[in-house]
């Protein structure tokens, strides 16, 4: 079959990082790229989200944007006391495939580090100390 084949993904994952205040705030912090070896138009059309179906609001979602296109991935919002985000991107076309319930899809994992920009004075764990 020549328009059944799902997208890929060039690599397995992705690291990104993004600093904790609003210095990334709008920048593309990611670029997901996919391939379909489909034949004919739509079945080789690929759009890109957060979600596997295409249509729900994603935790990812209220950090991030991802362009359909592109799959230029935005930060949106200021992050704060988070050590990483993982991000899930889908890529799907424009056929139903093996699964006629849904579009081909494929996923790939965006390993999003938060730079601490060390905005929190020392603490001591005790409020007196003997020696």
């Amino acid at each position: 079959e020549e328009n059944i084949n799902p997208p890929k993904f060039v690599s397995n994952t992705i690291e990104a990082s993004v600093v904790e205040s609003t210095e990334d705030l709008n920048k593309i912090i990611a670029v997901v790229k996919a391939y379909d070896i489909d034949k004919t138009s739509p079945n080789n059309l690929i759009s890109y989200s957060f979600d596997p179906y295409g249509d729900k609001t994603r935790d990812s979602e209220e950090y991030f944007s991802i362009n359909s296109t592109s799959g230029e991935i935005r930060l949106i919002k200021p992050i704060t006391n988070k050590k990483n985000i993982p991000l899930e991107v889908f890529a799907r076309d424009g056929t139903n495939g093996f699964n006629m319930n849904m579009p081909n899809q494929n996923s790939i994992y965006v390993d999003v580090k938060i730079i601490d920009i060390n905005d929190n004075p020392p603490v001591f764990s005790q409020s007196t100390y003997n020696f």
